[in-house]
């Protein structure tokens, strides 16, 4: 692997390492009273959309489409940027030590799926009322925050 692309890879695990820290230090953190069995049907789902993707067919080029992102970002509205990012990485590592992936590949998809979780909660909170990283309702007046996060 050349020195650009250990860089790149470099560069995506610190802000995957930085975007957990955000979620949980400055988030709204782990508020699952009375939705604990939501969060285990959802990160069972983040975890089986990343072990089991879809065949999509594409213009250019057939290929494996994960769902795992589409149960993430419901995680992130219903319960949270936290459990949402930690669902989002431990579904990465899972996968990748499934498929015998390289460990730095690894590292690389568990890193950028809880950057793409800070990045959607960031879409979240500037659109929506509420704490940052904290759930949020369902509402017309939300709707376009949910649908660009």
């Amino acid at each position: 692997m050349g020195r650009r692309l250990r860089r790149c890879v470099a560069v995506v695990t610190v802000a995957g390492i930085l975007s957990m820290a955000v979620v949980h230090v400055v988030g709204a953190g782990w508020r699952l009273q009375g939705n604990v069995a939501v969060f285990v049907a959802l990160a069972a789902m983040v975890v089986l959309g990343d072990l089991a993707p879809l065949w999509a067919p594409r213009r250019d080029r057939d290929g494996f489409v994960p769902v795992s992102p589409i149960f993430a970002l419901a995680m992130l509205l219903r319960v949270g940027a936290a459990p949402a990012a930690v669902a989002a990485a431990v579904s990465s590592l899972v996968a990748g030590l499934a498929r015998g992936q390289h460990p730095l590949a690894v590292r690389f998809a568990m890193a950028r799926r809880a950057a793409s979780v800070l990045v959607g909660a960031v879409v979240l909170w500037l659109g929506t009322p509420g704490p940052f990283g904290a759930p949020v309702a369902v509402q017309w007046r939300t709707l376009p925050a949910m649908v660009i996060g």
